[in-house]
């Protein structure tokens, strides 16, 4: 787990060449820069890895002239489409469509493209008559080309301080579920359809368990999308009441927000409702402690509004809240396309993804 996000390491090509890539589950596309890319919009202090296609002997161009551009991170890449091996968590596939991003520039201030190569998106494709994109996903492409046990991933996010310098590891598998949990009673939620290329579930309600003030929110109509962006976002009406009964806790900026951290263990809990089933969220989930390389935590707030949430990449929808890392910490996952559901069984890790294969 680095600053930005999850990221895993994933090759490309023949002989393999290194990237590391930032998970997102809710984009369709696998991108990587090129090695003609101007880095100037990266951070200075990150190492990129490029890729070479005249070093892969699988390397196959697209047609010519066809172009693929994507914005992500509040960064806008652009480059030519492109095939080429592709390997991750011991999975192999064959001529993956990627974009070879030969361009980069921001689209907002201080936007900056750091701690990854590229991006892994990991949506799912509901709709099966639907015109998609040219670069489907590794994922995608292991479900076309059959090469899974079974439609599924995990991800294994567990709770604690991530330092900074000595990222936190995890575990993503595709094809099956770690042995570990093969005896462990998962609650399942069934995905709703409503949206295509997001994993969405029933939301009926979401409780702030504040022994003087507790508030309570039913929900009509209302799905949760899964995200690996670093939030949860609720309704804008209950995000203020709460901005309110948290003024004793919680201070910001015109950047971010955060609380002191010693102040989490005083802090309530959030109850969500998804599918009739209770989810908890403490304090050491949604203000995760981060340890900079000076050794000074800072516990960042991760609440927002979905009508102030501003990520032009994943809009929420009207009727939706999002529920991102803040959300998944501390959980085991299953994402199953075959099932059509989401599982979730508490972390067996004891301490707190860059991710290990």
């Amino acid at each position: 787990m680095g600053p930005v996000g999850l990221t895993v390491p994933a090759a490309l090509g023949n002989p393999p060449q290194p990237f590391r890539l930032l998970l997102d589950l809710s984009f369709d596309t696998l991108f990587v820069p090129s090695a003609t890319l101007d880095l100037s919009h990266a951070s200075p202090g990150y190492n990129i890895f490029r890729y070479y296609s005249n070093e892969s002997s699988t390397f196959v161009p697209g047609p010519p002239g066809q172009r693929h551009t994507v914005n992500h991170g509040l960064v806008h890449f652009g480059g030519e489409v492109a095939f080429d091996d592709f390997i991750i968590a011991n999975v192999h596939t064959k001529h993956q469509p990627f974009i070879n991003i030969d361009e980069a520039y921001q689209t907002a201030l201080l936007a900056l493209w750091w701690d990854h190569d590229g991006v892994l998106g990991l949506s799912p494709r509901w709709n099966t008559s639907a015109n998609y994109s040219s670069t489907p996903s590794p994922w995608s492409v292991m479900v076309d080309q059959g090469v899974l046990d079974h439609n599924l991933f995990a991800l294994d996010i567990p709770r604690g301080p991530n330092h900074l310098d000595d990222p936190q590891m995890g575990e993503l598998s595709f094809g099956g579920i770690n042995p570990k949990y093969e005896s462990s009673n998962f609650a399942a939620l069934p995905i709703v359809q409503d949206n295509d290329r997001v994993w969405a579930v029933e939301a009926q309600s979401v409780t702030w368990t504040n022994k003087t003030h507790p508030i309570h929110y039913q929900f009509d109509n209302t799905t949760a999308i899964f995200t690996t962006d670093w939030v949860v976002a609720l309704p804008d009406p209950m995000a203020k009441e709460l901005a309110s009964s948290l003024s004793q806790w919680v201070f910001c900026n015109v950047y971010w927000c955060w609380v002191e951290c010693a102040a989490r263990e005083h802090m309530p809990d959030f109850v969500f409702q998804l599918a009739g089933q209770n989810f908890t969220v403490t304090a050491f989930e949604y203000a995760p402690m981060a340890v900079s390389q000076y050794k000074e935590p800072r516990c960042s707030f991760d609440i927002w509004s979905s009508e102030a949430y501003l990520n032009p990449e994943h809009p929420v929808a009207a009727g939706s809240i999002l529920l991102g890392t803040p959300f998944l910490n501390a959980f085991y996952s299953v994402f199953d396309l075959d099932k059509r559901e989401i599982r979730r069984k508490c972390s067996l890790l004891s301490l707190p993804i860059h991710s290990s294969n």
